[in-house]
């Protein structure tokens, strides 16, 4: 009876889960919807990498310097999908940045259930709080790879939580390739 009970409720949250990060994404959607995500320096830099290693120039921004200053995972990422599906680069971000909010709150609620395991309710609260939250949804609607690293950094948490409960060498590894790859994006 309790086994069942206790499916019934990580249902319920992995649905509502569900249902916050889609309306996080709804958000960014709307904001970024008729004027497009904003974009400043760092994201003309990444956009000009991705549509420079698309069209086989390399790392090269819109100078015609290569990408020193810039990590390049985030303008590598968005020259696979553009490759991959001939879409606008500039398209393909604000999408890219959508979807990645929805993830962080995803990420986020799994988080705050690990973390929380007695008592549910810090969950939806915190799940909660990253879908409302104005300084995320800023980054959500502007080019940058601050959400994707947050993203990143919120799955660090659960993966180093994952390690200190079961120190295995899965777990090690799994941690050490988010540690090698973070720092190519931010």
């Amino acid at each position: 009876m309790i086994k069942s009970e206790t499916m019934n409720r990580e249902k319920v949250f992995s649905l509502y889960l569900l249902f916050v990060s889609l309306l996080g994404m709804f958000f960014a959607f709307i904001v970024t919807f008729r004027f497009g995500a904003g974009l400043a320096t760092d994201g003309a830099r990444y956009l000009s990498t991705a549509e420079s290693l698309i069209h086989g120039k390399g790392f090269v921004e819109y100078l015609g310097v290569p990408l020193t200053q810039f990590p390049p995972v985030y303008s590598i990422i968005i020259a696979i999908i553009g490759w991959s599906t001939r879409a606008d680069v500039f398209f393909i971000a604000q999408y890219l940045n959508i979807v990645t909010f929805g993830l962080t709150i995803w990420l986020a609620g799994k988080f705050f259930r690990k973390i929380f395991p007695e008592n549910l309710l810090y969950a939806y609260i915190g799940s909660v709080l990253f879908v409302t939250s104005l300084s995320l949804l800023r980054m959500a609607s502007n080019i940058l790879s601050d959400l994707m690293f947050l993203a990143l950094t919120i799955a660090f948490l659960i993966l180093a939580t994952n390690f200190v409960e079961n120190p295995s060498r899965k777990n090690l590894l799994a941690l050490g390739s988010l540690c090698a790859v973070s720092p190519l994006l931010r």
